[in-house]
């Protein structure tokens, strides 16, 4: 992906090509700000498909 790599993606089996995804970003300690928005700007690439 063009913003890096998703550290756990989880989805569902069928349907085929519209199953719901779950995107995981693994942090050590607390979330920060950017940490959020890496995470928003992989739902968003991931968004169309």
């Amino acid at each position: 992906m063009p913003q890096g790599h998703v550290d756990i993606l989880i989805k569902e089996a069928v349907p085929i090509g519209i199953a719901k995804k779950i995107l995981v970003e693994v942090k050590l300690g607390r979330a920060r700000l950017r940490d959020l928005i890496q995470l928003r700007n992989y739902q968003t690439e991931f968004g169309a498909e």
